[in-house]
């Protein structure tokens, strides 16, 4: 009986400790990943801006072939939402919606995973002379405290996604760019 008495006592005070420094943890968490597109930025830049074009490059419509997505408001900018759902438990429900837009520069796109609160999804496009520096980030905001240990391994979590992702709207981009250049018509 002594055992089990010391046993529930030792898991009290790891649960506490637990609690305690997930205070001490910080509630937000900003991660990125960057990739040079060897394309110009009004091509990068509606890939990401159109909600439709991310079924070209997305890695979540890449893993998953169940998941459906249907889509609102305007076609592209402030205000295009789109909303997924899918069987697969990775997957699940979300929607994200462009809250921000500033055309070929910058976007800020509100992330809402399986009834989670809100995160940022921000995005910068820098025209450099090799072409476009495209900066995709996540920020996670007002984490509860067991949630924040989640935030200690995001990055880590995450990267494999942003990889993905990136290469994929890099192959996209530049697919689409070779025609542009050699016809010099405008951009897409």
């Amino acid at each position: 009986m002594k055992i089990i008495r010391n046993i529930l006592t030792v898991l009290v005070i790891l649960f506490a400790l637990l609690i305690i420094v997930a205070f001490f943890l910080p509630s937000k968490k900003h991660i990125e990943a960057s990739v040079l597109i060897k394309a110009p930025d009004s091509i990068v830049y509606n890939q990401v801006d159109n909600f439709v074009n991310w079924e070209n490059w997305s890695p979540w419509a890449a893993r998953d072939s169940q998941m459906v997505s249907t889509y609102e408001g305007p076609v592209s900018g402030i205000g295009a939402i789109t909303r997924w759902s899918s069987p697969n438990r990775q997957t699940g429900n979300g929607s994200m919606e462009i809250k921000r837009a500033d055309p070929c520069k910058s976007l800020q796109i509100e992330l809402i995973m399986m009834d989670q609160e809100p995160s940022l999804s921000p995005w910068s496009f820098e025209e450099i002379p090799e072409g476009t520096k495209v900066t995709w980030g996540l920020e996670l905001q007002n984490m509860k405290l067991l949630e924040r240990y989640f935030g200690l391994f995001m990055q880590k979590m995450m990267d494999p996604y942003f990889k993905q992702g990136l290469d994929s709207l890099k192959s996209v981009s530049e697919r689409l760019a070779v025609p542009h250049s050699e016809t010099n018509e405008p951009g897409i």
